[in-house]
């Protein structure tokens, strides 16, 4: 099964919609610098092995600085 997943990012406020839906708005206590890295994991309580599958992942600016 197939997910729109869009995470964004603003300083410290981090937003997440899932399927065009708002499921999280968390602020973040990572500071105000620049995030250079980015982590998805797929987590189950399950014994056996959870796999996750991204497809069409992009990294897109919110602003152009001028």
């Amino acid at each position: 099964m197939w997910h729109e997943f869009v995470m964004e990012l603003r300083g410290r406020e981090l937003t997440i919609q899932l399927d065009g839906k708002e499921v999280l708005a968390y602020t973040t206590n990572a500071g105000d610098a620049p995030k250079t890295s980015l982590q998805f994991s797929v987590h189950s309580t399950a014994k056996e092995a959870v796999f996750g599958w991204f497809d069409e992942v992009k990294f897109e600016p919110l602003e152009v600085k001028k």
